[in-house]
């Protein structure tokens, strides 16, 4: 008689288990796998990358509405580079409320003083600043400090 077939993995066995069909059949074989879950996606036009957190989606949306409703992000490549580019990335330690703000936000102190040496700069500033650049693809631009962030929306074709 040969053996079932076994998961080779446990997240196989819960993505399996979950399949749609009659009961469950390889769920039972690793009992301490939490079992599969279908994360909802946010409603509307709000592109979701993988394994990014729907707040954050939902939140760099708002944004780029907020900066376009105030005139930073006139033209459509602008709104596309600060609906693309996720800038939580930019800043792990921040909540994502607050990497989301239209606000600078400092990521490098002095550890005598407590003053901020470094930040990313605020949103309407980018924009401002890549507004005027108007880098074009092909081009090279040189961005120094600030974190990365503003150098991959000067990537995006604005």
């Amino acid at each position: 008689m040969a053996q079932p077939l076994r998961p080779a993995a446990p997240a196989a066995a819960a993505v399996h288990g979950q399949r749609p069909g009659p009961e469950p059949r390889l769920a039972s074989l690793l009992p301490d796998v939490p079992t599969a879950h279908h994360t909802p996606r946010p409603a509307g036009s709000v592109a979701l990358a993988f394994g990014e957190p729907a707040t954050a989606a939902r939140l760099r949306q708002r944004l780029v509405q907020d900066l376009t409703e105030a005139g930073w992000t006139d033209s459509p490549g602008l709104q596309r580079a600060f609906a693309t580019v996720p800038r939580h990335a930019f800043l792990p330690e921040q909540p994502l409320h607050r990497a989301y703000a239209n606000e600078a936000v400092a990521t490098v102190f002095d550890e005598a003083t407590g003053r901020s040496m470094s930040s990313v700069s605020q949103p309407e500033m980018q924009a401002l600043m890549l507004r005027e650049a108007g880098p074009r693809p092909g081009d090279r631009v040189l961005e120094i400090g600030g974190g990365g962030y503003n150098a991959c929306l000067a990537a995006e074709p604005t």
